[in-house]
């Protein structure tokens, strides 16, 4: 196909796509424009609360069902297959 037999209104189109997009422009003026995000502190209070927090509610969780007569074999079944699928 010789180059005469494009259409002008594609040669350009395919000239405009070539070009620099329209959103970057936009993205770059918004990243200069935004400040770096603040991260969250925590410290070694709010880490040591954040770790009790987690132990004591997979305590609850496991001792809770334990009480109950019916669901003890069947929770202790849970924790062990669970514990398989993690480490074996």
């Amino acid at each position: 196909m010789a180059d005469d037999d494009l259409d002008p209104k594609l040669l350009r189109a395919f000239a405009e796509a070539a070009g620099t997009p329209a959103a970057e422009p936009f993205l770059s003026q918004l990243t200069a424009q935004l400040q770096p995000g603040r991260r969250l502190r925590l410290g070694r209070a709010g880490t040591y609360a954040v770790i009790g927090a987690v132990l004591g509610a997979l305590a609850r969780g496991v001792v809770a069902p334990l009480r109950m007569r019916q669901t003890r074999l069947m929770t202790l079944g849970a924790a062990v297959v669970t514990i398989c699928a993690a480490f074996f």
